[in-house]
């Protein structure tokens, strides 16, 4: 059987590995959280905008922000993460596409 924490944690760090530009990274597998170390937009839809960021974002993460891992998809060669935010709500980011 697989530990669902060892894989996400696995799952993400090859994503941020490949992709080099990503502002988001695994601090904890235990409890699914991603601390972001850039600017990060977070969206409604788990499909990310044709151009990035869109004007169709939620909320903007900072360097100081947490958030709790929901789900991780991967769709079409991109990985689609679902995030709950501090206040409440849920949206999802995309790892490996930096803001400009």
């Amino acid at each position: 059987m697989r530990r669902p924490c060892l894989s996400l944690a696995c799952l993400l760090s090859i994503a941020l590995l490949l992709f080099g530009l990503s502002a988001c990274t695994s601090t904890s597998a235990n409890n699914h959280t991603l601390v972001v170390n850039g600017a990060v937009h977070v969206y409604a839809s788990e499909t990310p905008p044709a151009v990035y960021p869109g004007s169709d974002f939620i909320e903007v993460l900072g360097p100081q922000d947490q958030v709790k891992v929901e789900q991780v998809e991967y769709r079409n060669g991109y990985m689609a993460v679902k995030v709950k935010l501090k206040d409440g709500r849920q949206g999802w980011v995309f790892p490996g596409r930096a803001s400009s």
